[in-house]
């Protein structure tokens, strides 16, 4: 079995806890990302994934609010990282 250095990405993306929703939505299509790591003042604060940027919008009807407001939830409601 490969281990995990073997098959993972090497190239990290990441972007700022205030950039909007629709901002990390647009580098994960450009850059072909699943997931971002959300920083704030150089530290690692989170991540972002396509699932949390489709709730997000699915729930807001405004888009442009702060991509912080899309990771208010402090544990995942469903899925294999619960």
């Amino acid at each position: 079995m490969p281990k995990v250095s073997e098959i993972m990405s090497r190239e990290v993306a990441s972007l700022e806890s205030k950039d909007t929703a629709a901002s990390a939505a647009k580098k994960m299509v450009e850059g072909g990302f699943g997931c971002l790591l959300v920083t704030r003042k150089g530290s690692v604060v989170g991540i972002v994934t396509t699932t949390d940027i489709a709730r997000y919008l699915a729930r807001s009807k405004n888009y442009l609010d702060p991509l912080i407001n899309a990771l208010a939830r402090q544990e995942p409601e469903e899925g294999p990282y619960r």
